[in-house]
């Protein structure tokens, strides 16, 4: 520290200047502090954000946060199809109508995505993720005073489903803000929570059911759901976060978290204003969204690509766990206790999936966008040639294969995505992406079950296997285009040479 001149004690500081110089690696915060009569200048060496990512450390910890929060999400969510039958007997209702609890529940989930997204940019993501699971918690509870379908739709759908998409997305940004190298590993080992879990509630939904009947159901979900508290709890910012906040108190700005942390990453720093307290509401939503509406990523096509690959996957990917144990119960008279446990094979599959998906992705050779698009279309045949037989061996091996690319594809989409946009762009861009999947999960089950009333469950799983296939078809456009672009540069560069 470097004092000039000193001045009175009393005297008041009138200006403050700063700025990050340096080059990368070794930056230094410089702030001039000056009055008139004095000037102090402080140096100091901060971290850049590429030296603040772990890539482990308390990492892990967050990992195993959201691998448990990922148990109880997905395997509530997915286990939905063994009450889909009782629902249907107890509200005397028809399948399309039934299907919107389901299609509600993981459509809000997605469809909120820009919510929280906002929210923990401002505010942290470990209190969206808390309130997440009191808003889980409080409509699973009061979702077992229903006594008409619409009761649950609003409840236990639109409820529950706000709370899980507040849970989500902050779950699954933190695993990917705290990993470089090893980041398909961590989401990978992330994510495996949902293949568990849906291995786990399968039959415990039906033995719950068959001891306590919906509504005992549904009252031990709500304890469930709040035990995301505690996980939530451990949802520790990044060093490279805590920087930023640290770089914010010690400028004396009152500028948006995320700000900062762009400055930080940029190795360049100054004083940011908040506009939005001299705006008044209107200025508050303009700022917004320029903050979360980027619009360079607006004009990536590549993102709009894989948006697409979301809405047709959105679509069609939860048409299995919601109407494949009653259609097999229907086409092959097995019973409803036997025709769960094509839910838990699907779990099974699906958590062997996500585990060889976290070991493989990383891996120099391996393409992930090919192995996304590869597994959507195996996933969309196999779905759409399932209804050539109705034998329980052949419902067996359909489960088991659904499963295993349905893992490869949830534990690579938010890697894939950073992939296309970057790190810097992720939860923006996730919020995005999961809001047109939310969208497209609105259509879907419903339109699968006014179809499966009106026709026969063999057309619903046709028609929606063939969506799946054309998720995986339309993705592969980037990884084409890429290829044939990076061959004509290296044309260009041996013709000049």
């Amino acid at each position: 520290m470097k004092r000039e001149d000193s001045p009175p004690k009393e005297a008041a500081l009138a200006e403050t200047e700063a700025l990050v110089t340096g080059r990368p690696g070794d930056a230094k915060l410089i702030t001039v502090i000056d009055n008139g009569n004095e000037k102090i200048v402080i140096s100091e060496d901060i971290p850049t954000a590429q030296s603040l990512i772990p890539d482990g450390g308390f990492g892990w910890v967050i990992v195993f946060c959201v691998f448990l929060i990922h148990i109880i999400i997905d395997g509530i969510t997915y286990s939905f199809g063994v009450l889909f039958p009782e629902l249907l007997t107890r509200f005397a209702s028809s399948k399309g109508e039934t299907s919107w609890i389901m299609s509600v529940l993981i459509g809000t989930t997605y469809g909120c995505g820009p919510i929280p997204g906002y929210l923990a940019l401002e505010y942290g993501r470990r209190p969206v993720v808390l309130a997440g699971a009191v808003m889980a918690c409080l409509g699973a509870f009061l979702s077992c005073f229903a006594t008409e379908i619409w009761h649950l739709i609003l409840s236990f759908g639109l409820l529950t489903g706000l709370g899980c998409g507040f849970m989500y997305l902050p779950a699954v940004v933190s695993v990917n803000q705290w990993f470089e190298r090893k980041r398909a590993l961590a989401v990978g080992l992330a994510v495996c929570g949902s293949g568990l879990g849906t291995m786990i509630f399968a039959p415990l939904t039906r033995a719950l059911f068959n001891e306590y009947n919906v509504s005992g159901t549904l009252i031990i979900y709500s304890g469930i759901f709040l035990q995301c508290a505690v996980f939530a709890a451990l949802l520790r910012s990044t060093p490279a976060e805590v920087a930023a906040e640290r770089l914010k108190k010690r400028l004396g700005t009152t500028g948006n978290a995320q700000e900062l942390k762009e400055l930080v990453a940029a190795e360049k720093a100054t004083v940011v204003v908040d506009e939005r307290s001299k705006g008044g509401l209107r200025k508050k939503v303009d700022v917004w969204i320029v903050q979360y509406v980027d619009v360079d990523l607006m004009r990536q096509w590549r993102f709009w690509v894989y948006c697409l690959t979301a809405f047709f996957g959105g679509i069609s990917s939860y048409i299995p766990y919601t109407y494949l144990p009653h259609r097999v119960e229907v086409a092959a008279g097995v019973n409803r206790d036997e025709a769960a446990w094509l839910l838990t094979y699907i779990g099974f599959a699906n958590l062997v999936g996500r585990l060889t998906s976290s070991v493989i992705s990383d891996r120099k050779f391996v393409n992930r966008m090919v192995v996304y698009s590869v597994c959507c279309l195996i996933s969309g045949a196999t779905t759409s040639l399932s209804v050539l037989w109705t034998s329980w061996s052949v419902y067996v091996a359909y489960s088991l294969v659904f499963g295993f690319t349905g893992g490869f594809i949830i534990a690579l989409q938010s890697v894939v995505l950073t992939d296309i946009v970057g790190l810097e762009k992720l939860t923006s861009a996730f919020g995005l992406l999961l809001f047109i999947e939310g969208a497209a999960v609105f259509v879907g089950p419903p339109a699968a079950g006014s179809l499966a009333e009106y026709h026969s469950y063999d057309a619903t799983f046709v028609v929606f296997g063939i969506l799946m296939a054309m998720a995986g078809l339309s993705l592969l456009v980037v990884p084409t285009v890429n290829y044939v672009t990076r061959r004509k540069v290296a044309r260009v560069a041996m013709l000049s040479d």
